[in-house]
């Protein structure tokens, strides 16, 4: 006998109760079933309330035998499943009961960092929504008991994010509001506890690596696409802080990161408890020149690791045969001064959208290659 095909609501909260129930709350039958069934024009549109109404009936099933850490995974996929349903729809899609219910989730789990930076999420949502109620909604409730976030700084959070241009789908996504808000020092103060890192939302990462392709725009605006997208990568490390536009007397420096972490990890060990970060958005690979003036902002600062973000990656790097150019000039600086600069360029971010890859994952494979395998080129 074939399945009957579900056409009602009903019909599949009954289904994803029983599915949960027989699998002994396994959650590929149920995200099987939302990704069938929710979209524009599918049985569940993609809008807060009707996603909301289908969640909490595959939470109570979950929660009711203990399932925190697969309720997280199924709250944070069907997120990312309303993201990508935006380009679908051609509309921005009210996100926040979503996100808060990630953050919630996470609280119970005790991933305080992840449960701050989704309840700030839902804040951005409700701020997006409602101009007049969102300090007063849920999440703000939470960002002031629970994190103790102050009414000033959640009512200046809110009227940068009202203030936003709408004029492309950066606004589809609070992650890219939270960099904003991040970079002018808005945003809560990272929570020091926590290893765990943020998930990438993998329809945001390629909706900011396509704009930086884009032609016709003035050379300070391809900088600017290029370091939100660095900006937004880093902050999903764990308790990372970013701070944007630092002067000196003497140079710029594009972003500077804070590891604020209390936990010791490997990736702490690797990046420092603070480095920098230089941002080229250049249709050409980056010179020996450039990568020796960012060494010496690196020196300076006594930073023993930075990252170079460049599209187009370093002079030599993919070269057959030996090392030369810029890439053996990384290797002199590492094995000679102690001077890690891990870069960063386009086929990388694709990387991380077609294996689903960390961008912690990233970085280290990156130190690791620096330190051990491109050895192996030289004679």
């Amino acid at each position: 006998m074939g399945v009957c095909p579900i056409e009602s609501l009903e019909e599949l909260h009954a289904e994803i109760t029983s599915r949960l129930e027989s699998g002994q709350g396994d959650i590929e039958g149920v995200i099987a079933l939302l990704e069938e069934h929710v979209g524009p024009g599918r049985l569940v549109l993609p809008s807060d309330t009707e996603t909301w109404r289908t969640l909490k009936v595959a939470l109570a099933g979950l929660f009711q035998h203990g399932l925190l850490q697969q309720a997280l995974t199924l709250t944070t996929w069907l997120y990312h499943h309303v993201c990508s349903q935006q380009e679908e729809s051609g509309e921005r899609l009210h996100k926040g009961s979503v996100t808060y219910q990630a953050g919630i989730v996470s609280l119970q789990l005790r991933q305080p960092h992840e449960a701050l930076w989704y309840v700030v999420l839902a804040f951005i949502e409700d701020a997006l929504s409602d101009n007049d109620t969102a300090l007063e909604m849920p999440a703000a409730r939470t960002l002031r008991t629970t994190f103790g976030v102050a009414s000033s700084r959640l009512a200046a959070m809110a009227a940068e994010v009202r203030a936003t241009p709408r004029d492309d789908r950066l606004w589809y996504y609070p992650e890219a509001l939270a960099i904003q808000l991040e970079c002018k020092d808005l945003l809560p103060m990272p929570l020091a506890i926590g290893t765990s890192e943020i998930p990438l939302n993998p329809d945001l990462v390629a909706y900011l690596a396509e704009r930086l392709e884009e032609g016709g725009i003035a050379a300070r605006e391809k900088g600017d696409r290029l370091e939100r997208l660095a900006a937004y990568l880093l902050r999903t490390l764990p308790g990372t802080h970013v701070v944007s536009k630092s002067r000196t007397a003497d140079h710029e420096i594009d972003l500077i990161i804070t590891q604020r972490t209390s936990y010791s990890s490997y990736l702490l060990d690797v990046l420092g408890r603070a480095f920098i970060v230089e941002c080229k958005n250049w249709d050409t690979p980056v010179g020996v020149e450039a990568l020796n003036h960012f060494v010496s902002k690196m020196r300076f600062h006594r930073c023993s690791c930075g990252i170079l973000f460049a599209r187009r990656g370093i002079s030599g790097e993919g070269a057959a045969g030996d090392l030369r150019f810029a890439q053996l000039t990384q290797l002199r600086w590492f094995h000679q001064d102690g001077c890690a600069v891990l870069t960063v360029n386009g086929d990388d971010i694709r990387t991380l959208l077609e294996h689903s890859t960390s961008f912690g994952e990233l970085l280290l494979d990156k130190y690791e290659t620096l330190r051990f395998r491109l050895m192996n080129a030289v004679d």
